[in-house]
């Protein structure tokens, strides 16, 4: 379950012609960092399952609407709040994740 641009227009209530190309770079970005924080080693198939799918999908949509919201330049220092929502999803997909492995390796 892939997000798209429109998705995240919705999200965050953004008129049809603002900020794609940085939308498109941070749902990339998004996608891999959540992707990576679960495993290294999941595969599409994972990702694709009903039961982690839309889960999945909202984890990238947190991760990317926090990159949208709080996108600034290298010299800002300031700190900015934790992004709960990914932190939270990555966590119960790390477990999930976790049992599908074990039961991939044991057939």
């Amino acid at each position: 379950m892939t997000v798209t641009v429109e998705d995240m227009r919705v999200m965050l209530n953004l008129d049809d012609d603002e900020g794609e190309k940085l939308l498109l770079i941070y749902i990339a970005s998004a996608t891999s960092f959540v992707k990576k924080a679960i495993s290294t080693e999941a595969d599409d198939a994972f990702f694709d399952r009903d039961d982690v799918a839309p889960l999945f999908k909202t984890a990238v949509m947190a991760r990317t609407g926090t990159l949208y919201t709080y996108r600034v330049d290298t010299g800002d220092s300031s700190t900015y709040p934790i992004d709960a929502t990914t932190n939270s999803i990555v966590g119960q997909l790390r477990g999930v994740y976790a049992v599908y492995a074990e039961e991939e390796a044991n057939g």
